[in-house]
């Protein structure tokens, strides 16, 4: 979905991408963010598996359903059997499901140079 979404447009999906790579096609040059400081945290999100394939995270997912649920890496890692102990409650459970011992997830937090408020979405990043 991800590929299709993004084809003849001159750019690619943001994920899932291999980090390992260090190669590529892309020949803009940018400054580094500005200290977190100095920008305005406009959202905070998590989501399960890492975006990116690098390190010990190479399982593929799966393609996902074009929102970003299921997709990305997998811990490929070992975990010893006390981190893998099942739970009696779900954790964050959602319509995409709950999380389970030796789940993945990334935290982001999301900072813009925009003068933006916090909001709810990725959307909050943009301003006007």
């Amino acid at each position: 979905m991800l590929a299709q979404n993004t084809a003849g447009k001159g750019f690619g999906p943001q994920s899932p991408r291999d980090i390992d790579i260090t190669d590529g096609k892309n020949n803009r040059v940018f400054s580094a963010a500005p200290a977190s400081e100095y920008m305005n945290l406009c959202n905070i999100h998590f989501h399960k598996n890492a975006e990116h394939k690098g390190g010990e995270f190479t399982r593929y997912a799966g393609n996902g359903d074009g929102h970003g649920y299921q997709s990305g890496y997998e811990y490929t890692g070992s975990l010893s059997a006390g981190e893998l102990t099942a739970v009696t409650e779900d954790i964050c459970p959602s319509e995409h499901g709950s999380l389970v011992p030796g789940d993945t997830i990334e935290v982001h937090y999301v900072h813009s140079t925009a003068q933006v408020a916090p909001g709810p979405t990725l959307g909050a990043r943009l301003s006007g």
